[in-house]
């Protein structure tokens, strides 16, 4: 079995007949209240790849749907450029609404013509989640870390890049697998379990609403190499959530994780700077943080690592001082 609780979805560009393949197994496979899918695809572009997901396979977002991001951009990308795939700035500062989620995908990637660095241009409330790890690697900072499993540097798309700009987003994971094996890292599966990259969401239910709700709100964490379940808050808000407080006021993280091997690190992160830090031996975590008093708006995110190497990160708060 999967041993996961939703899925979806994420071919690039597919075909009006590919589509409808696809919702065909997306429904196929959804079961409410116990298995959920969402319909998703990618609009892949030599300037950066994003995502697109939503609960309905007619929505005007689908691949050559009313919104028309792929035939609409072979007409403005015409003239010897061969790719003609809508880039993000085509549509990250057109595209209006909240019935689903575009997420920017491998941001700090840079393999040659068709996957450069993501260009992060000015904030837009439509970027709400940010893929921070998948196959390729750790996308959320710009320098190269064998422990974080980050190979990039020097991009300028990290999610702290992002986040420096005034973006707000929670974090999401995946495999990018490209084998339409959900939870695995490739076919070669036995091998290659302990890497797999999943997110984790708190949601209501296990429904295609339930599950969406969670992401858009961005109540979620992400694992690499581990199942671990995660809350982190601030001041009783959730990881993604906007928290608004007066100059002064304490702030106080809430850490609740449950593991499958010790803590070796647990951080929190703020503004690209580790504010704590502590190791445990044990696998469980329950405990309260003071981050001092409330002098900035400011974010914090929760980063953490098994002893085994397992990688854990929970979407940041964001303190608006009032």
């Amino acid at each position: 079995t999967l041993n996961l609780d939703f899925v979806s979805s994420a071919d690039h560009h597919p075909t009006v007949e590919g589509w409808a393949k696809t919702v065909d197994a997306l429904n196929t496979a959804y079961v409410p209240g116990t298995f959920a899918t969402l319909f998703g695809w990618e609009a892949a572009s030599d300037r950066g790849h994003c995502n697109f997901y939503f609960t309905d396979p007619n929505h005007a977002l689908r691949p050559h749907g009313e919104t028309n991001l792929v035939d609409e951009a072979m007409k403005l990308r015409k003239g010897g450029d061969v790719n003609h795939n809508a880039r993000p700035e085509d549509y990250l500062y057109r595209l209006e609404g909240d019935d689903f989620l575009v997420i920017p995908h491998h941001t700090n990637a840079d393999g040659g013509y068709y996957w450069r660095a993501f260009p992060w241009g000015a904030p837009t409330p439509l970027v709400r989640m940010v893929e921070i790890m998948q196959g390729r690697g750790n996308m959320e900072m710009d320098e190269a870390s064998d422990r974080w499993q980050s190979q990039y540097q020097d991009n300028g798309g990290s999610l702290r890049d992002a986040l420096a700009k005034g973006f707000r987003f929670g974090f999401n994971g995946g495999t990018d697998n490209h084998c339409g094996w959900p939870g695995r890292l490739n076919r070669a599966s036995a091998a290659n379990l302990h890497n797999v990259i999943v997110t984790g969401a708190w949601a209501t239910d296990r429904t295609r609403e339930g599950i969406f709700d969670a992401l858009y709100g961005r109540h979620t964490w992400v694992t690499w190499g581990t199942r671990a379940i995660v809350d982190f808050r601030v001041n009783g808000s959730m990881a993604g959530s906007d928290l608004a407080v007066q100059p002064g006021e304490k702030l106080t993280a809430t850490i609740r994780i449950s593991a499958e091997d010790a803590l070796w690190s647990v951080e929190i992160i703020s503004e690209g700077e580790t504010v704590w830090q502590r190791r445990f031996t044990e696998m469980d975590v329950d405990m309260t943080v003071d981050l001092g008093l409330a002098e900035k708006s400011t974010h914090f995110y929760l980063r953490a690592q098994q002893r085994d190497g397992a990688i854990i990160y929970a979407s940041p708060v964001f303190v608006d001082l009032a």
